[in-house]
């Protein structure tokens, strides 16, 4: 090594000192190679004499009591320091050069693409056990799956691209900067205030970017925080849960690892912000960690779900209200979900409404509406519907045997008549030619007619699923200006010449006698559950121009 390519080197070490103290190390160092040589020896050998160049910084930063700064730098900004290094070789390389570099970039990444085949191999297993699993959450944890292996391959390709840059390009491409800056000066002192002049402009440039970065990750950190904040309150409950007895540690676990992953990235960006030391054995090692315990609360938590039971209105216990109200001629109500002929009333109609008793707090009261054609619409006025104490109870218990109770909140409304009302409310209401009652069954020995109606719905079909039955095939339906999307199961012959993001008029018979007390006509798998689909015909119309019928016609 020749004297000035010793002294940049010496000078590029110290740089956490004052440009005052640099220089007189420099000067002192500069005096001590002028005399060997002058004794009779070359640069090299006198240069040699003075020992190893990273042990005479470490003796000048420890006289001045200063820590090394390359102690302090970590893994991001020894990548930042060696991208810098590599940016300035670039001025003195030949074209050759840099497409040399270019290659050596180009294998790299080629490495790292063949480096994803095994990664998507786990992945697609994993969609395949999770999409088999009996459970409604299945999607969920199938896109969860994804972004863990998707993340993993990403770090993984990260470190190993900075690693073989590292070795490949930056120390390949870096060790003979400072001697091919030799060559190009022949003014020692005048070279020295030019290179101090353009590490001032750097380290201002620096200072600016640094600034940048620091404020985007003030705001992650605010995020990383938030999200902390949140799975820290959800780790409490499921730590709440299982002291409770309610056993799924495999949700326990996946919410862990998400508050582990959220802690080391907090961590990560503090670390960055105020200049601490990152190994990046460390950061791999806590990445992996999250990443296995992340996979396995996944795993065993879809298990966990496979296996629990819902159960929907599980609540039998009722309460009600009554109200009467006094008949007349042209009364017309609306909005009952059945009518009882009781012939021990008089001129009155009574109303009731019955309702699930979540709690002895709740309170329903019966309201009277005028609607549309001189019609009394049936309404409610809900008090004190709010989450209680035994409704956490209830909750809890059927966690601990797997079980999920999902409890509709609906109130059933019924009306009692004698005969003579009941003939004149249901004459009236015909000759408005329009009722939004749900069922009109009556409880008595009276014929049950048919009443079969004929409707047209207009679907976007957004998917085709094969089915293993080869009479059936899966469409995924849109309602249009709804979100409202629903996978239903079709006749094969029906849907022979459907195709997929194209809209279709699906044609339904249904009998409103039979249909049961909680049906909704605008929910798609409502309709294809009780109605029978007769046929598909494809349609150009857009927007409002779609047929979108009611079954009450």
């Amino acid at each position: 090594m020749k004297k000035r390519e010793f002294l940049n080197k010496l000078r590029k070490r110290l740089d956490i000192l004052e440009d005052r103290e640099i220089d007189d190390i420099i000067s002192e160092y500069e005096g001590y190679i002028e005399e060997k040589v002058k004794a009779g020896k070359t640069e090299e050998e006198a240069v040699k004499e003075l020992g190893d160049i990273e042990e005479i910084a470490k003796e000048m930063l420890f006289a001045y009591k200063v820590k090394d700064k390359k102690e302090n730098d970590g893994f991001l900004n020894n990548i930042a320091s060696k991208i810098s290094d590599f940016i300035d070789s670039l001025d003195n390389k030949s074209s050759k050069d840099i497409i040399k570099i270019i290659i050596e970039i180009i294998l790299i990444m080629l490495v790292i693409g063949i480096i994803r085949l095994p990664f998507s191999l786990i992945k697609d297993l994993g969609e395949t056990l999770f999409l088999d699993l009996d459970s409604p959450t299945r999607f969920i944890f199938k896109d969860i799956w994804e972004f863990i292996i998707d993340l993993s391959y990403v770090v993984i390709s990260i470190i190993f691209f900075v690693k073989m840059l590292d070795k490949r390009v930056f120390k390949k491409f870096t060790d003979n900067l400072v001697e091919l800056d030799n060559n190009k000066s022949k003014d020692y002192d005048k070279e020295i205030e030019k290179e101090k002049r353009q590490e001032q402009d750097i380290d201002k440039l620096d200072d600016v970017f640094s600034i940048i970065i620091k404020v985007f990750l003030g705001m992650f950190s605010l995020i990383a925080a938030i999200f902390l904040l949140a799975i820290t309150i959800i780790l409490g409950i499921m730590i709440y849960l299982v002291i409770k007895g309610v056993k799924y540690y495999g949700i326990l676990l996946f919410v862990i690892s998400l508050f582990l992953g959220g802690v080391f990235f907090l961590e990560t960006i503090v670390k960055y912000i105020f200049k601490k030391q990152m190994q990046a054995w460390n950061i791999l090692g806590k990445v992996f960690i999250v990443i296995i315990l992340m996979g396995a609360g996944l795993v065993l938590g879809a298990i966990e779900i496979a296996n629990t039971e819902i159960v929907k209105d599980a609540n039998t216990i009722t309460r009600s209200v009554t109200r009467e109200i006094v008949m007349r001629d042209n009364l017309k109500i609306r909005g009952y979900n059945e009518i009882k002929l009781d012939n021990t009333l008089g001129d009155v109609v009574k109303i009731e409404y019955k309702y699930p008793d979540y709690s002895n707090r709740l309170r329903v009261e019966i309201e009277l509406d005028n609607c549309y054609n001189g019609s009394i619409c049936l309404d409610e006025d809900i008090e004190n519907f709010t989450w209680n104490v035994d409704m956490l109870k209830a909750f809890i218990s059927g966690l601990r045997n797997k079980k999920i109770y999902i409890n509709d909140f609906k109130i059933y409304k019924t009306i009692y008549v004698n005969q003579d009302n009941y003939n004149i409310l249901t004459k009236n209401v015909n000759n408005s030619n329009n009722t939004n009652n749900v069922d009109t069954n009556i409880n008595n020995n009276t014929s049950n007619q048919d009443n079969n109606v004929s409707f047209i719905r207009t679907y976007n079909v957004l998917n085709l699923i094969e089915s293993n039955d080869n009479k059936y095939v899966y469409l995924t339906l849109r309602r249009f200006q709804d979100d409202d999307v629903e996978t239903v199961r079709v006749s094969r012959e029906l849907a022979l010449n459907v195709e997929a993001n194209k809209n279709y008029e699906f044609t339904f018979n249904i009998n409103l006698n039979e249909i049961s007390r909680d049906f909704e006509q605008d929910d798609i798998e409502d309709i294809f559950k009780e109605a029978k689909l007769i046929k598909i015909n494809y349609t150009d119309k857009v927007g409002l121009e779609q047929i979108q019928e009611s079954i009450y016609k």
